[in-house]
């Protein structure tokens, strides 16, 4: 999917893919006093009814 990376998933349940998120999405979760991460998790939730964790909740590494 364009804007997603991710390391190949070797024996597990989960991954951790690398989102690069929009400015604009950036713009509105500072609007919203959130996360860009924690934005992006609820928006997909909110429209798709998938829920994921934000990295930030699990000791992502800024910039990853």
């Amino acid at each position: 999917m364009s804007g997603i990376e991710c390391q190949p998933i070797q024996g597990a349940m989960y991954a951790f893919p690398q989102i690069h998120i929009p400015g604009k999405a950036i713009e509105a979760a500072k609007e919203r006093d959130l996360e860009p991460d924690v934005f992006y998790c609820l928006e997909l939730l909110e429209s798709t009814g998938i829920s994921v964790v934000p990295g930030t909740g699990v000791g992502q590494v800024e910039g990853t």
